[in-house]
């Protein structure tokens, strides 16, 4: 079967937006599942509960990584919200309730293992993307696993009166699944506790990796399947960096007019992207551009990284740069969601006003321009 690259992205887009609505509902079905601390099962739960904010939050990053917001299919939808509502159910009995909670955590599993071995045949840059999801199903088969025994043990006592023996190898199972989703779960960071340097220094590698796909791409159709990619991407990394970081900084006075020469550059790729944009029948011209904007994207990230961002090391604590890390994710979704609405636009590419006289309102300066063409992605 024949699938364009474009679709095959569009189609991990769509099982991580299914894989994150249903770790919201998840969190939801969380806060139903009470258990009093005399219940054998309160400190299970409680812990699995803590794993599965720190999971969602792997999960945001991992959608934020790959860039292209997509809808969770109507099924998963549905099937996720029934269970749910048979958990939050009062007449629903806490056998049942388990048993509904243990199958929204197996869909949960299988579609995550699945996304898992579509991304080893896929483009490295996806593969980059998607690590923070190894963590995610490490912890997932752990709680099944947790979940079965509790499961095995509530049935058993509802129908016998006793608890059920368990042997040798169950124990074994059960503590090395333990051992392994913990290490994992410890070890990494999800994006929002990173500090906002290594959040960017991330988007800068799987930028680095999509160009050179484009470069290797098999035909042109693909090529320009990668292309929406990256501008998805950049116009999403740049926007919110000068959005967030840009205008943090601006009040530093070493920094400032770096910092405008670094808009400035924003400014250039984005008219390069647009201009890419309607090169799609000429192959030659459009490999051409991406490599003028290999270069000066190139030229900029060696800039940030061995300039601005020793300079903002300089001036900030690490709580600070955490605390713009969240910022600056919480930006780059918005305009992710407004990409996946309204397509791609660069709204300031036509200006080449300093950045720092944006630092009042620029919202006002941005209204006097009229938006370039867009692409859809």
């Amino acid at each position: 079967m024949q699938i364009t690259e474009q679709e095959k992205r569009d189609a991990v887009g769509i099982e991580l937006a299914d894989i994150l609505y249903r770790q919201h509902m998840i969190l939801k079905c969380n806060e139903t599942l009470h258990f009093t601390e005399e219940d054998a099962a309160a400190d299970i739960f409680k812990t699995m509960a803590q794993e599965d904010e720190k999971n969602y939050r792997f999960i945001e990053t991992a959608v934020a990584n790959f860039g292209l917001r997509r809808e969770p299919k109507n099924g998963t939808v549905a099937l996720s919200d029934a269970f749910c509502e048979t958990i939050e159910d009062h007449s629903t009995l806490p056998l049942e309730k388990l048993s509904a909670y243990l199958l929204l955590k197996q869909s949960q599993a299988m579609c995550s293992n699945m996304i898992h071995k579509a991304v080893q045949l896929s483009k490295a840059d996806i593969k980059e993307a998607l690590m923070p999801l190894d963590g995610v199903n490490a912890v997932l088969n752990k709680q099944i696993g947790e979940l079965s025994s509790h499961l095995e043990r509530t049935g058993v006592e509802w129908i016998t009166g006793e608890a059920p023996s368990t042997g040798l190898f169950g124990r074994v199972r059960d503590a090395a699944s333990h051992a392994m989703g913990g290490v994992l779960s410890k070890v990494a960071k999800p994006a929002d506790e990173m500090i906002v340097l290594d959040v960017l220094k991330l988007d800068h590698r799987k930028t680095e990796t999509l160009f050179q796909e484009i470069k290797d791409a098999s035909n042109k159709h693909e090529a320009f399947d990668l292309y929406n990619q990256l501008k998805a991407d950049l116009t999403a990394h740049s926007e919110a960096e000068e959005e967030v970081v840009y205008r943090h900084f601006l009040k530093i006075p070493e920094l400032k007019r770096k910092l405008d020469d670094g808009w400035r550059e924003h400014v250039k790729m984005r008219a390069i992207l647009d201009s890419i944009s309607h090169t799609r029948s000429d192959h030659t011209l459009f490999l051409s551009l991406i490599g003028d904007l290999e270069n000066l994207v190139k030229h900029h990230v060696e800039e940030e990284e061995h300039e601005i961002f020793d300079l903002i090391n300089q001036h900030s604590d690490p709580l600070e740069l955490v605390r713009l890390s969240q910022e600056f994710l919480g930006q780059k979704l918005r305009v992710q969601e407004s990409i996946r609405t309204n397509g791609i636009n660069s709204p300031v590419s036509g200006m080449m006003k300093p950045f720092s006289a944006f630092n009042v309102d620029r919202d006002v300066a941005s209204s006097q321009v009229s938006p370039s063409a867009s692409v859809s992605v």
